[in-house]
């Protein structure tokens, strides 16, 4: 009689175990070492972004981007890396439909203020590094 228990009480057990293991969460993180570099002076007081989430374009080319509605983010580059620094306070979410392959375009446009000094034109840098983080 203990060798035909012994037969479903191992496949549950095993059944528990491949469900458990198979719930695991996904994370992933990217940076892009291309977007950072040391400032000789910091000029992201006066550099203006727009960051809008959408579809279409291309990694070096914004054509047949359509943004989903109003921007993500608009304010100074200083904003953004002061205020937004951390996947707790960064921008988003992003809803995704869940039908693989989920994707989406962001649109970062930046301009310079006019209303700049001129000391602060001369041969500076911003600091700035774009992470992406996937979580589910």
């Amino acid at each position: 009689m203990s060798q035909f228990l012994a037969i479903p009480v191992g496949l549950l057990l095993s059944g528990i175990l491949v469900w458990q293991a198979s719930t695991a969460a996904f994370v992933g993180v990217t940076g892009n070492s291309g977007n950072n570099a040391t400032p000789a002076n910091d000029i992201s007081q006066y550099v203006d972004l727009t960051i809008e989430e959408g579809t279409g374009g291309t990694f070096a080319n914004c054509a047949g981007f359509t943004p989903n509605g109003a921007a993500t983010f608009t304010g100074t580059l200083a904003t953004l890396t002061s205020t937004r620094t951390s996947y707790a306070n960064g921008l988003g979410p992003w809803a995704l439909d869940g039908t693989p392959p989920d994707t989406l375009s962001f649109r970062i446009t930046w301009t310079f203020d006019a209303a700049a000094p001129p000391a602060a034109q001369n041969g500076s840098t911003p600091n700035v590094a774009f992470i992406w983080e996937a979580q589910s």
